[in-house]
């Protein structure tokens, strides 16, 4: 027969929940004695150091004296220079200017750019678009952009350079970007001519594809791509004669200058000086405005010069 043991005997399970509640016991204990360890171990924090008084505020920088006066001097004499240049050119062309006529007073409050008005009743508009303001001298419809571009960049930084040198009024490197998609759009001056004029663009081409096209008119005539006359029939140009386009001069982004030309019902078109075309087809129909036609394509103008017989009777002139 057995004897009970004088040391009692402890199941397994309750052996291990005894030892479980000593190490949580041990654990509770050390993190209870810690913090008071590290926060007596740890460095005092250094004292915040007093803010400095704000000194007196900095006066603004004061424009040196007579800056003012030295910039409206320099601009009265750049006014000056082309005036006189203006002058010698219409005395040139046998088209001396007449400023004071009544004519002349009543343009010079319609444009934004000088209105050079002669004695035989033509004008010379010419536009570099330096200026802000010289955009408004145009309807532009149906483009996805129209603003003025720095060299041949594009892009945000390209279009600011362009509007803080338009805002100065100078710039060399300044051009007028028109983009168009496949479904056109139109570029219209708002000075009416008769059919005596010469029209110089300077352009070069930024991108484009075959199927782009671009008019160059006054009127209800032109010429695409400054080759090719054509009449305005609905909202399509129609070529007048069995001509080829040149679309070559335009490769590769080169600047063209293009000159259209309409003397007594004949229009005569030229590229980089030659001339590539010349009808009789278009008399009766080159009188209006000048516009420009594009489709598909972005376009850069570097100058713009319009020079005409200016029709009196559309544009509301007093007579002489």
């Amino acid at each position: 027969m057995r004897t009970p043991s004088s040391s009692p005997v402890h199941p397994p399970f309750r052996t291990q929940a005894l030892a479980w509640c000593a190490i949580l016991g041990a654990s509770l204990f050390l993190l209870a004695t810690s913090g008071p360890i590290q926060a007596q171990d740890a460095e005092p924090a250094e004292p915040a150091k007093p803010a400095k008084p704000a000194g007196p505020a900095k006066p603004a920088e004061e424009a040196k004296p007579g800056q003012a006066d030295k910039e409206e001097r320099r601009a009265a004499r750049k006014k000056k220079k082309e005036e006189n240049r203006a002058t010698r050119k219409a005395k040139e062309e046998g088209r001396p200017l007449a400023p004071d006529a009544p004519a002349a007073q009543a343009l010079a409050g319609t444009f934004n750019v000088p209105p050079r008005y002669a004695s035989d009743g033509t004008v010379r508009l010419v536009y570099s678009f330096k200026d802000l303001a010289e955009k408004g001298d145009f309807l532009l419809k149906g483009f996805d952009a129209a603003e003025a571009v720095v060299g041949g960049g594009r892009g945000r930084k390209s279009r600011r350079r362009a509007a803080r040198q338009q805002g100065k009024g100078k710039g060399k490197n300044i051009r007028f970007e028109l983009a168009a998609g496949s479904r056109g759009a139109l570029m219209l001056h708002k000075l009416y001519l008769e059919d005596a004029f010469t029209i110089t663009a300077t352009v070069h081409i930024v991108r484009g594809t075959k199927r782009s096209d671009l008019v160059f008119f006054v009127g209800k005539g032109g010429a695409r791509f400054g080759s090719q006359p054509v009449v305005k029939r609905g909202s399509s140009f129609k070529p007048v004669a069995k001509s080829a386009v040149d679309r070559e001069v335009f490769a590769a982004g080169e600047q063209v200058k293009v000159e259209m030309i309409g003397k007594d019902g004949v229009l005569t078109t030229k590229l980089n000086g030659v001339t590539v075309a010349s009808t009789k087809k278009l008399r009766g129909k080159l009188d209006g405005k000048f516009g420009l036609y594009v489709s598909g394509m972005v376009i850069q103008i570097h100058q713009l010069e319009i020079k005409g017989r200016v029709d009196a009777r559309k544009m509301k002139l007093p007579k002489k």
